[in-house]
């Protein structure tokens, strides 16, 4: 159960990890061959933008699992609490919805490409798993998100019973 605890803790933290690392040794390697042996690889570019493209939806998931999202807070901090647990309520519902139709409609093109069969320019690996990133990164979205209300809930009702 520790492993599987430990695991979903850093799972997403732990892709972004090896697909920078990745990105930093390719491109590395990529400047020298260029540069120094006159050799360039066909294939770099290609694999560090669908390596970005995946760290890039997996920061969703970590976003809200860290809560360190994005919000403009100027005109919320001036409301008393009823007004911004209402706000909370609402945003929170909305958000729920729009990353959910998210990995739907995500899920939906990721489909629509694997039909098409597409592969990439230079790797000629099958675009359906470079565009598997969106539902990949939404749907953790989705589950990351769920899990901090979650979170908070348990902690705003520990708090208030404590009083």
């Amino acid at each position: 159960m520790a492993v599987f605890h430990k695991i979903e803790r850093h799972l997403e933290e732990g892709a972004m990890i090896l697909l920078l690392i990745g990105i930093g040794v390719i491109m590395l390697l990529q400047v020298i061959l260029r540069y120094v042996f006159m050799a360039p690889l066909s294939w770099a570019e290609e694999v560090c933008r669908y390596m970005f493209v995946w760290t890039a939806f997996l920061s969703i998931g970590y976003c809200f699992r860290l809560d360190k999202i994005l919000a403009v807070d100027a005109l919320y901090s001036k409301f008393p609490a009823l007004p911004r647990r209402v706000i909370d309520v609402v945003a929170a519902i909305m958000t729920f919805g729009l990353f959910s139709f998210f990995f739907y409609r995500s899920i939906m093109i990721f489909m629509a490409i694997a039909r098409t069969g597409q592969v990439s320019s230079a790797l000629e690996i099958p675009m359906q798993f470079v565009y598997l990133a969106a539902p990949v990164g939404f749907g953790l979205g989705v589950v990351r998100y769920v899990q901090s209300k979650i979170i908070k809930f348990r902690a705003s009702a520990k708090e208030g019973s404590s009083k």
